[in-house]
Formats: C-alpha cells, structure tokens, sequence
C-alpha cells in the first residue's frame, strides 16, 4: 500500500549517473548522509541493489549519520563481496561518544582523475 522504496526518486537519479558513469568508464565514489541500514527498508534495500549492480563503476562510499567508526560490506546475489562503505565517525560527542574524525586518502590515476 505504501511504497518507501525511492521517496523523491534519489534512487531514479542515482541509477540515471551511475549509468552515464559506467558509459564513460568512470569510477565513481558515493558521498551520501544515511548509510544504508539506517534508513527507511525498501529505500536501503534497493540502493544494495544499485550498488551490487554497478559494482565496477562504485569504488567506495563515505557515509555519516550514525556518530559510530564502522564500514558495511555489501554482498551481491551470490554471497561475494562487491562493494564497501566508510561510516565516519561524529566530532560530537552524541551518545556518550568521544568526539572523533577520520580523514580519508584517496589514490587516483593522475592522468585521468580530477
């Protein structure tokens, strides 16, 4: 009856660039708030889709939201690992957290990264 699968079609768009990137092959990096998880069920389940799906084009995800230092590993149909997600931690101190950052290095090719 109620569908929260792609609220304001986010998911719609994301596919839409992930497509154009994968025709260019460009490598792609997901800076997003909510990690998958801490969202609406539909919504999480159907970004895993996408991810799984373009797997070659989606090197990684950076993530915040939840105050918490962790990573999600996501597995595709088969079991496999095809993709990962840094989860920042907060510098507010939210839950009886110390306050922390990470600052993330990134590797390109520098003939053909911006």
């Amino acid at each position: 009856f109620l569908d929260f699968s792609d609220p304001a079609g986010q998911l719609s768009w994301l596919v839409e660039q992930l497509l154009l990137s994968e025709e260019l092959g460009e490598a792609v990096h997901i800076l997003a708030h909510h990690p998958p998880g801490s969202c609406l069920t539909g919504w999480g389940r159907e970004y895993t889709k996408i991810i799984n799906r373009f797997q070659s084009t989606v090197k990684a995800q950076f993530h915040g939201h939840t105050h918490d230092d962790h990573y999600i590993v996501f597995h595709n149909e088969t079991g496999s690992p095809s993709n990962i997600a840094f989860v920042s931690p907060s510098v507010t101190p939210y839950t009886n957290n110390n306050p922390e950052y990470r600052v993330y290095s990134v590797a390109g090719d520098p003939d053909h990264s911006s």
